[in-house]
């Protein structure tokens, strides 16, 4: 078998489970149990996680929905790029966003380097399955090369269940998700109780 067609396979395999464990960790994690979106502390956090969310259907469409080449190959590279730059400083406000939940937890720790492990293997092997000419920016957009059926269609798949996680994420940045912007509709209410007693 040809050794790229071999390389992009494996990496569908890594991006996969590297997609399901970003699913528990956004939605359970970060939306769900920790709220991220609607405490002040961590509302830059969540804008963080939310740039991320917007460029992975990017990624997904240039590096798994075709065999991509050229200017295409480019774009898919560059979304992943700033991807883990996001991640970069992303790690870095945890420090801070998350002290007064006592830091981050140990399970979603663990998450996080795994799948920052399991995206940075995924990416290395999708660049090991392309040609050198590829990287060409005169190469054709669609590398004569198909991928193999099932990972065209893991591709389509995460694409379309990408797409509604951005927009949710999106919008959760909203001022009205947060717990400040609804403060000051709290405020005169518990001033006319303090009134009543």
């Amino acid at each position: 078998m040809n050794p790229q067609l071999v390389f992009i396979q494996v990496s569908a395999v890594l991006q996969i489970a590297f997609t399901l464990c970003a699913s528990v960790d956004a939605l359970w994690f970060h939306l769900y149990k920790l709220r991220l979106h609607a405490r002040p502390e961590t509302r830059k956090e969540h804008v963080l996680h939310s740039a991320n969310a917007c460029l992975f259907p990017i990624t997904l469409v240039f590096l798994y929905c075709f065999n991509a080449g050229g200017a295409a190959l480019w774009a898919g590279i560059a979304a992943t790029l700033v991807t883990f730059g996001i991640e970069i400083v992303d790690v870095g406000h945890e420090k801070t966003s998350r002290a007064g939940m006592g830091g981050v937890s140990a399970i979603e720790g663990v998450m996080h380097f795994g799948m920052g492990v399991g995206r940075a293997l995924a990416f290395a092997f999708v660049v090991a399955s392309k040609p050198l000419d590829a990287f060409l920016l005169s190469s054709p957009w669609v590398l004569a090369t198909a991928y193999p059926d099932w990972v065209l269609w893991m591709g389509r798949i995460m694409f379309l269940t990408a797409l509604p996680m951005a927009a949710l994420h999106l919008a959760l940045c909203a001022p009205r998700f947060s717990v400040r912007s609804r403060a000051p509709q709290v405020a005169p209410q518990a001033e006319a109780l303090r009134g009543s007693l």
